[in-house]
């Protein structure tokens, strides 16, 4: 089942119809993205070869497609969000491409005949290209829509203040952490710049050039923020015993230890910092079910609240479904069943 029937089953729903010019903005949008990573790329000794089949689709987009909807819903013009799109492509790219780095691993964002064990290049190559699509795109705005040299280049300085709150959190662990910060440090610490901020990326050039928004551009954020945090959560979950392994901070992970008592938790603190025995926190979703459920239901109700006031009247009947279909996709639904049935 794609996105469209997800979010709309009945086939007479209207906002089936703005999802619909939506899919066409971000399709635009994307295509807008690879065409102009083709031309920067083009005698470069690197060929840039056709999108994957599903590159283009909502469904392998959806957070794109929140933040396009996020634009619809502030009254942005239809061309300019499309360049938006295509800018947030190029934001996307950068934040992949230093997580490949840290995380030593490749998640794609640009299909090229680099070989494929060059993991590292591929990731620069893609943060390099998406760079220079994002000041490309912003000259061509300065062109079309009569921006001043100043707003650009305001517009392009607001697009690495956006990313860089988010990657010094993340940089704080690498390698490893050493503490178990409160759940509500966790909160206002680390995720609040992780994600939640991350979220809010794709307003830092929109919010530099559509001077004309003002306090709804800041509502959408919040509602932006919301999602993200909600997202987080539900991650937290799913990538536990990763985390836990890997000394990295988890809401989840914070919770358990904080609620243990006395001789439980200095144990878990002495196999945290103790690889060798590392065993002992194992199976940690079945031995804590209780609060794997409460902060399932946590990540539930922010996305849930989020979408709420991120969606028009007309269309918040589709806030369950995004949030069902958001749970799928992070991988998290299970637990969450096992929450109600418990």
């Amino acid at each position: 089942m794609g996105l469209l029937e997800a979010i709309g089953q009945s086939t007479d729903d209207p906002a089936r119809e703005t999802f619909r010019t939506l899919a066409a903005e971000l399709e635009s949008g994307l295509t807008l993205y690879w065409k102009t990573a083709g031309k920067i790329l083009d005698n470069s000794g690197i060929v840039l070869h056709p999108p994957p089949p599903d590159y283009l689709s909502m469904e392998k987009n959806i957070f794109s497609t929140l933040f396009l909807y996020a634009y619809y819903a502030a009254g942005i013009d239809p061309d300019r969000r499309v360049v938006y799109v295509a800018v947030n492509q190029c934001l996307r790219g950068m934040v992949t491409g230093c997580d490949n780095i840290l995380d030593d691993e490749y998640k794609q964002t640009l299909a090229t005949d680099l070989p494929s064990r060059a993991v590292r290049f591929r990731s620069v190559v893609d943060i390099m290209v998406s760079d220079r699509v994002l000041f490309a795109l912003l000259l061509e705005m300065a062109t079309t829509a009569s921006l001043t040299d100043s707003l650009i280049r305001e517009a392009s300085a607001a697009s690495l203040r956006a990313l860089t709150r988010s990657g010094a959190q993340e940089a704080s662990e690498e390698g490893g952490v050493g503490d178990i910060p409160t759940p509500e440090r966790v909160l206002r610490d680390i995720h609040h710049y992780k994600t939640g901020l991350l979220f809010q990326c794709p307003w830092a050039v929109p919010g530099v050039i559509e001077t004309g928004l003002g306090q709804p551009a800041n509502k959408f954020q919040d509602h932006l923020y919301r999602i993200g945090m909600g997202c987080q959560l539900l991650d937290d979950i799913v990538d536990l015993e990763a985390d836990v392994r890997e000394r990295r901070y988890n809401y989840a992970w914070s919770k358990i230890f904080h609620s243990a008592e006395g001789h439980l938790r200095s144990e878990m603190q002495a196999a945290y910092h103790q690889p060798a025995t590392g065993q002992r926190l194992s199976n940690l979703h079945e031995t804590f079910p209780r609060i794997i459920a409460a902060v399932a239901a946590e990540g539930q109700h922010q996305l849930e609240e989020g979408l709420q006031g991120l969606l028009r009247e007309g269309h918040r009947h589709l806030a369950a479904p995004l949030t069902s279909f958001l749970i799928r996709r992070i991988g998290a639904d299970h637990f969450l069943q096992r929450a109600t049935t418990a």
